[in-house]
């Protein structure tokens, strides 16, 4: 095999920057990946099965036109291999023997991809990917550079990513998050118009202006800051994939929970006052007040003609007497002592809608259709 390629050197050792087309990379005697297994008695592999559902991913990504994967597969010779520079050229041509096994280091669920849509479409045969080829003596350094690149590896921090899934549906509209793979985008869909509500209240006068802290942002920069943006915008999700909600755009949302958080301000003031002291404007009070503002919702409309507004919020919220005070949103208060995990989130969620119910004497109206503001 012949390949143009570039040589880099980094203390003493050389490796080869290139392009192979898919071809050579499904072909399974000329590539292979060393997996561990119980009976691999002569080279103990590194690296697991390959997922699927992973595979299958990257395949579906691929196809779609507007897609590329520009990040380099790993390939190891385990042998030399001969390069000869051009001259006065910074690139030459690579030869690989035929007698040289290549292991992938890094980058099997993608050349698993394009073996599964090689065989779906034989044209992608010829899709050429990036790839570096490191002639490592064995496997123990093949190894030894998987541990370095998936240990070294971190994801993008979650609010970054909400930051810009959020931008990408405003740039190319909301039918672009169908291109990345469905790794990525499974279940999201709500995401950008959480992160776009929590902007809109961030910025506007009210309980929220400042309070919710941005990505990067330090509680030194940000001093009035209660919360964080991924803890708020996780807090939507049952709000905004609710079908009440669904012909509401993201100002018209922010609008619904702005009168709803400050029908809660007027009823609990100190809380709101003195966050630091309380829990209601923390992960926990965020987290299942907004779980139940569609029962809230639901009896504020129960009457005929009744609208959104903050008063009607804060008369139905008003009844609650056992939960809409400061004292049970204060730190050492019922909702401050029942800590943050997900079950401590569902006992108070039950809490609120058992005095919320108790407090409110008419019926619950189910409401599955849009409503007035």
């Amino acid at each position: 095999m012949k390949l143009t390629a570039m040589e880099v050197e980094q203390h003493g050792k050389k490796f080869y920057l290139t392009q192979i087309n898919a071809r050579d990379l499904i072909d399974g005697e000329k590539v292979k990946v060393d997996y561990w297994r119980k009976d691999n008695d002569n080279i103990e592999g590194y690296q697991r099965i390959a997922t699927p559902s992973r595979a299958r991913a990257f395949a579906s990504f691929i196809k779609n036109a507007r897609s590329v994967s520009p990040v380099s597969i790993l390939l190891s010779g385990r042998g030399k291999v001969n390069y000869k520079e051009e001259a006065g050229k910074s690139f030459g041509t690579l030869t690989i023997s035929t007698q040289l096994q290549m292991w992938v280091v890094d980058g099997q669920h993608r050349i698993e991809g394009l073996r599964m849509l090689a065989e779906q479409e034989p044209i992608y045969q010829d899709f050429e990917v990036p790839a570096i080829i490191f002639p490592l003596e064995n496997n123990y350094e093949e190894a030894k550079q998987f541990f370095i690149i998936n240990r070294t590896q971190k994801g993008v921090k979650a609010d970054l990513a909400e930051r810009f899934l959020t931008e990408l549906a405003k740039q190319e509209g909301p039918d672009a998050l169908s291109d990345l793979p469905s790794l990525i985008t499974r279940g999201i869909d709500w995401i950008p118009k959480a992160t776009r509500v929590a902007d809109i209240l961030n910025a506007k006068d009210g309980c929220w202006k400042g309070r919710i802290r941005l990505p990067n942002d330090t509680k030194k920069n940000s001093p009035f800051s209660i919360i964080s943006q991924k803890a708020f915008t996780d807090s939507l999700e049952s709000i905004l994939n609710n079908p009440m909600y669904a012909d509401y755009n993201e100002e018209e949302a922010a609008e619904i929970l702005s009168r709803y958080w400050e029908a809660m301000k007027e009823l609990c003031p100190e809380a709101f006052d003195v966050p630091s002291e309380y829990v209601i404007q923390r992960t926990m009070g965020v987290a299942v007040l907004n779980r139940i503002l569609t029962s809230v919702i639901n009896y504020c409309l129960s009457g005929e003609g009744q609208r959104l507004t903050k008063e009607k919020f804060k008369e139905v919220l008003g009844k609650m007497k056992e939960g809409m005070n400061s004292v049970y949103w204060h730190v050492d208060g019922t909702a401050g002592l029942a800590g943050t995990s997900k079950k401590s989130f569902s006992i108070i969620t039950n809490k609120l809608r058992e005095f919320l119910e108790k407090g409110n004497s008419e019926k619950e109206t189910k409401l599955m259709r849009p409503f007035k503001l």
